[in-house]
């Protein structure tokens, strides 16, 4: 897994960089003005952090941690608009730090949360096959009655054609 990502991150890190350094001459050619090269720069890393927040939460939903998964989505929200309205705050030469750091600040806290999940993944596997072993168990016994055949009263309830299956029992 760390391998995979380092990999991804390697990559699209060196993307980004390319970006970054050809972003001068992409200006005029995308129609932005020179004054939005700042800008321009901070989003391209911060779709770099974006992209490792995105890349390492779904894997914490993968390995079943809704509560972590929840948890860093509603920090992401919560980083994000506060950022945003710090940077708007300070004025237009702050534009674009607010999601700069909220992707950020998430994308490090989601590394965290996988390495430590990754770190107990042997633990958790088990400690969940375990759990749906024993919730199984106490839903397999028999604490039902014997369904009636209301079609049929006078049938022998011995005769092996009218005996409710698993589906019939209540």
């Amino acid at each position: 897994t760390y391998r995979t990502i380092r990999e991804v991150l390697t990559t699209l890190g060196a993307l980004c960089a390319l970006a970054i350094l050809l972003s001068p001459s992409a200006v005029s050619w995308i129609g932005l003005h020179y004054e939005q090269l700042g800008i321009l720069r901070l989003g391209i890393l911060a779709a770099f952090f974006q992209f490792m927040f995105l890349a390492c939460s779904s894997i914490v939903l993968f390995l079943d941690r809704q509560a972590e998964y929840l948890a860093l989505q509603l920090f992401f929200l919560v980083s994000q608009v506060l950022f945003t309205l710090i940077s708007i705050y300070l004025g237009p030469q702050y534009f674009g730090f607010g999601h700069l750091v909220a992707c950020a600040l998430s994308a490090v806290l989601s590394m965290d949360i996988l390495q430590r999940t990754l770190r107990r993944i042997i633990y958790l596997t088990f400690a969940a096959a375990h759990n749906k072993l024993t919730s199984s168990k106490a839903e397999a016994a028999p604490h039902w009655k014997a369904a009636t055949n209301p079609f049929n009263a006078d049938c022998d309830d011995n005769d092996p054609l009218v005996q409710p299956g698993p589906l019939l029992r209540l």
